[in-house]
C-alpha cells in the first residue's frame, strides 16, 4: 500500500521528532568557500538558541515521479511534400504560407514540355494498340481458318503488346500527376500541370518562385495537418524499467505560455540507440488537443512510476545547494561540542513541506535547523 507523504509529514509532527521553529529556511544556502569543513560543531547553548533538533527519516512507500523531455511531433502521414513528377516552369502558386488548404485543392502550376509529350505519346500509343488489336485479331483468324501463317500471327501480336505496355506505362505517369486520359485520347491536350494538396492542413513552407524552371522531386510546398499531435520523448537506459504501454503523462511545453496537458504513452522501441544509450517514446495527446500546440514545441512529461521505498522528512531538514541536495548527520560529540557532517542525498517526490529522500540514509539527521546549523560560523577546532 502507498503512503501519502502528505499525511507521513503530519505523523512524523505529531510523534514529537519535530517542534516548531521560527523563521524561514532560505531558498538556498550560501557558496561553500574554498576552506569548507567536512564537519559542523556546535556547542548545546547554540543548539539551543538555533532550535536544531535530530532524528530518523520515516521510511514509507511514495509513487516515484520520472521526468522525461522531448518535443511535440507531426505523425508521419500528416506532413506532405509537393514536388513535379516532370521538369516545367512555375507559372503560379496559388497560396501563401500558413494558408489552409483543403485536400485536392490546386496550390500550384507548372508550365511542362515534359508533360505536353507525354501526352502525345499516351495518344500515340493508344491508336497503335487500336490498330495492332485489330490486326493482330485478323491474323489470328486467318490462322484458325488454315489462310494465314503462324509466324505473322506471333508477329502482330508481339506488336500490339509492346503497343499496350507503352500505352498503360504512359497512362499510368499522367493519371499519377492527375491527367483526365479519355480527354488526352481524343485528342485533348492540357499544357498545365497542376500541383494538388495530398492532405488538408496549413502550408508549412514554399520552395519555389513563378519563372522558375524545377526538376523533379524540388519541393515547392510542404503542407502539415496538426489536428493530430503527437508527443516525442527521449528516456534513457535508467528510466526504461518504468516505462509501461497506457501509461499516463502529464505534459507541460518547456515555454511560452501553454497549460499542461494529458497524454498517454503508446509506443517506444524495444532497443537503445547505441550512442545516447536512449530510446524514443511516443505519446498520444488526449481530446481535446489543445489548439495552441504546434511541432517543435518542446516539452517535460511527468510519469507516475512505480512504488519505491523512501524516507520522508520536513523540508527544512534538507539544505539545496550547486543544485544538490544535503542533510546534515550527526559524526559524534567532544568537549561538549556536538559534531554534524555534510551527506549528499537524492529526492524521489519533492512536496510543498516535505522531501522523500532515496533510500539508503543515515539512521539520524537534522531535522529541523539545518539551514541554521549551515550559517552558523565555524571557529578552528581547539586542539
Amino acid at each position: 500500500m502507498v503512503v501519502n507523504p502528505l499525511s507521513l509529514f503530519s505523523l512524523l509532527l505529531l510523534s514529537g521528532l519535530l517542534v516548531s521553529c521560527g523563521g524561514n529556511p532560505a531558498s538556498e544556502a550560501p557558496a561553500e568557500s574554498d576552506s569548507t569543513l567536512t564537519e559542523y560543531h556546535l556547542d548545546a547553548a547554540q543548539m539551543k538558541r538555533i532550535g536544531l533538533q535530530v532524528g530518523p527519516a520515516r521510511d514509507t512507500l511514495v509513487s516515484e515521479t520520472l521526468v522525461l523531455t522531448g518535443s511535440i511531433t507531426l505523425p508521419p502521414n500528416n506532413r506532405a511534400d509537393i514536388s513535379p513528377l516532370v521538369a516545367g516552369q512555375i507559372r503560379t502558386i496559388h497560396v501563401t504560407e500558413g494558408r489552409f488548404v483543403e485536400e485536392g485543392a490546386v496550390v500550384a502550376e507548372l508550365n511542362s514540355p515534359e508533360a505536353l509529350r507525354l501526352q502525345e505519346q499516351h495518344l500515340r500509343a493508344w491508336s497503335q494498340t487500336q490498330w495492332l488489336k485489330a490486326e493482330s485479331d485478323r491474323q489470328e483468324a486467318l490462322v484458325k481458318a488454315d489462310a494465314g501463317a503462324l509466324k505473322l500471327a506471333q508477329k502482330a501480336q508481339a506488336d500490339y503488346q509492346m503497343a499496350l505496355a507503352e500505352l498503360e506505362s504512359s497512362g499510368a505517369q499522367l493519371q499519377l500527376m492527375g491527367y483526365n486520359l479519355q480527354a488526352i485520347r481524343q485528342g485533348k491536350f492540357e499544357p498545365v500541370l497542376k500541383l494538388r494538396a495530398p492532405l488538408h492542413g496549413h502550408v508549412a513552407m514554399i520552395g519555389g518562385r513563378p519563372g522558375e524552371y524545377v526538376q523533379p522531386g524540388k519541393i515547392l510546398l510542404q503542407i502539415v495537418n496538426t489536428h493530430h499531435l503527437h508527443v516525442e520523448l527521449d528516456a534513457f537506459e535508467n528510466q526504461l524499467s518504468a516505462l509501461r504501454q497506457g501509461a499516463d503523462l502529464q505534459v507541460s511545453p518547456t515555454s511560452g505560455n501553454f497549460k499542461p496537458f494529458k497524454a498517454h504513452i503508446f509506443g517506444y522501441p524495444g532497443a537503445l540507440d547505441e550512442n545516447s544509450r536512449s530510446v524514443k517514446v511516443h505519446a498520444e495527446i488526449e481530446d481535446p488537443q489543445p489548439k495552441e500546440l504546434f511541432a517543435g514545441l518542446g516539452v517535460r512529461a511527468k510519469l507516475n512510476a512505480v512504488a519505491v521505498q523512501a524516507g520522508v522528512v520536513p523540508l527544512e531538514a534538507v539544505i539545496r545547494q550547486g543544485g544538490k541536495l544535503y542533510v546534515f548527520e550527526p559524526a559524534g560529540t567532544q568537549s561538549g561540542k556536538s559534531y554534524f557532517k555534510k551527506t549528499e542525498v537524492s529526492a524521489v517526490v519533492e512536496g510543498s513541506s516535505f522531501y522523500a529522500l532515496r533510500l539508503p540514509l543515515p539512521s539520524q539527521m537534522v531535522l529541523k535547523g539545518a539551514y541554521n546549523l549551515e550559517g552558523v560560523p565555524q571557529s578552528a577546532e581547539e586542539e
